[in-house]
């Protein structure tokens, strides 16, 4: 079950064709009556990006 604030992966469609790539995207509002969900994706500039990507890694539980 999801709740506001969490950090959850989605697809994330890329421009050639119908490859995708897991995305990080923070939960900002649920509604459980329409069963609506509204996520905004999280980027970073590329300097910053080795860091949070293990940072994210250990929060999803994912090997780094």
């Amino acid at each position: 079950m999801m709740t506001r604030f969490d950090i959850v992966l989605l697809p994330f469609p890329l421009n050639d064709g119908p490859n995708v790539k897991p995305c990080p995207a923070i939960v900002n509002c649920l509604s459980e009556r329409h069963q609506d969900v509204f996520l905004a994706f999280i980027s970073l500039p590329a300097d910053l990006r080795p860091a949070y990507v293990q940072t994210l890694r250990k929060i999803v539980g994912v090997d780094a």
